[in-house]
């Protein structure tokens, strides 16, 4: 068994929510629902989704323009925020509830 996180993704613009979702739900069998604001939770509570961060490189270079986001929740109580754009990415740890905006400055 992998390591079992809890998800948030966060999408912006928010419009572009639903595509980002079910790219991910087709390419990676990981299902969020949509909160109506540009994030969702998992459908199912928890994931072992082990190449989460090559999948969201790859997904976010494919969509350029689009932000995507994802606050984990471990199961070992470590929390973290996963920012990609563009086929880059930078990792915020331990945020507040509330994450900071994107700073694209950060992305490598």
């Amino acid at each position: 068994m992998g390591y079992e996180m809890h998800l948030c993704l966060n999408v912006s613009p928010a419009d572009k929510f639903e595509a980002v979702a079910e790219a991910i739900a087709e390419r990676f069998g990981v299902n969020f629902d949509d909160n109506g604001d540009g994030t969702g939770y998992l459908s199912y509570g928890r994931t072992t989704w082990a190449d989460i961060d090559p999948d969201l490189r790859a997904l976010s270079a494919e969509m350029p323009d689009v932000v995507i986001g994802v606050q984990v929740d471990g199961d070992d109580d470590a929390e973290w925020m996963d920012w990609y754009k563009a086929g880059k990415s930078y990792l915020e740890e331990r945020p507040t509830w509330t994450p900071q905006p994107f700073d694209e400055s950060k992305l490598k």
